[in-house]
C-alpha cells in the first residue's frame, strides 16, 4: 500500500501555518487549490514539501463542485504517482497527530472507504481515506446548476450509483474510525466561523471528536 494524502481548498495566512504544523511529518502530501490563491503561500508550502496542484475555479461554484474539481486533479496527480490509497482532507481540517491516525487505522481502509463517522443520513466527508479507486469514484461527476444536494449526499450518490441510502448500506461500505480515535486519543481541529458556536464548540477551532461528535445527529 502507497498512501498520499491529499488537501483541497483555499488558502489563507493562518491555514498555512497550521497546515505546515499538522503535515510537517507526512512525507507524501498534495494540496490541490486553485491558480487564484496567493503565490507566497504556495511558495511556503511547496517548501515544507507538498506537491501544489493548481486549477481554475469551475464556472459553477457550488459547494460540491468545488470540492470536486480540486478533488480530481489531485486524484489525477496521485494515479499518476502511483498511489494506491487516498487520504482526502481539506484545507481547514489540522489533525493532531496524522501519521499515527492513519497507523491505527489502517484496517478499516484496506479495502473500503473510511470516515470518522456518520451525520443524519450522510458521512462526514472532511476526512475521508481509502483505496484510489473508490476515491475517484466517489468525485466522479460535478452538479448542474439546478442541483441542491449536499456535498455528501453527492459523494455518497457517486459512490452507491444511487440518490439515498440506508444507514445498514452506508456501514456495508465505510468504515468509521470515530471509536478508535476517541480511544487512542486522536483530534481533528476544524477551523468554523461564529455561526457553528455551541457552548461546547471551541471556536473557531472546533475539536471533532471530542466536540462535533457529541451532537445526536453523530452515528457510526
Amino acid at each position: 500500500m502507497t498512501l498520499v494524502t491529499i488537501i483541497t481548498g483555499q488558502l489563507t495566512p493562518l491555514f498555512v501555518i497550521h497546515l505546515v504544523k499538522a503535515y510537517s511529518h507526512t512525507n507524501d502530501k498534495i494540496i490541490s487549490t486553485w491558480s487564484t490563491e496567493d503565490p507566497n503561500l504556495i511558495h511556503v508550502l511547496k517548501g515544507h514539501g507538498f506537491i501544489i496542484i493548481l486549477s481554475v475555479p469551475p464556472a459553477n461554484t457550488l459547494s460540491f463542485n468545488m470540492q470536486a474539481v480540486a478533488a480530481k486533479a489531485a486524484l489525477e496527480k496521485a494515479s499518476e504517482l502511483g498511489y494506491t490509497h487516498i487520504c482526502k482532507t481539506r484545507t481547514d481540517v489540522f489533525p493532531n497527530n496524522h501519521e499515527y491516525f492513519l497507523k491505527i487505522t489502517k484496517d478499516l481502509y484496506s479495502e473500503k472507504i473510511m470516515a470518522i463517522c456518520g451525520i443524519n443520513t450522510f458521512i462526514l466527508d472532511i476526512f475521508m481515506v481509502g483505496p484510489i479507486s473508490k476515491m475517484i469514484k466517489a468525485y466522479k461527476t460535478l452538479q448542474d446548476k439546478e442541483e441542491n444536494r449536499f456535498p455528501e449526499g453527492a459523494i455518497l450518490e457517486n459512490l452507491f450509483d444511487k440518490p439515498h441510502q440506508s444507514k445498514e448500506e452506508i456501514r456495508e461500505q465505510i468504515n468509521f474510525c470515530l471509536p478508535r480515535c476517541q480511544e487512542h486519543g486522536l483530534e481533528v481541529t476544524w477551523y468554523r466561523p461564529p455561526q457553528w458556536k455551541k457552548p461546547y464548540r471551541s471556536i473557531p477551532y472546533m475539536k471533532i471528536t471530542s466536540e462535533y461528535c457529541r451532537d445526536d445527529f453523530i452515528w457510526v
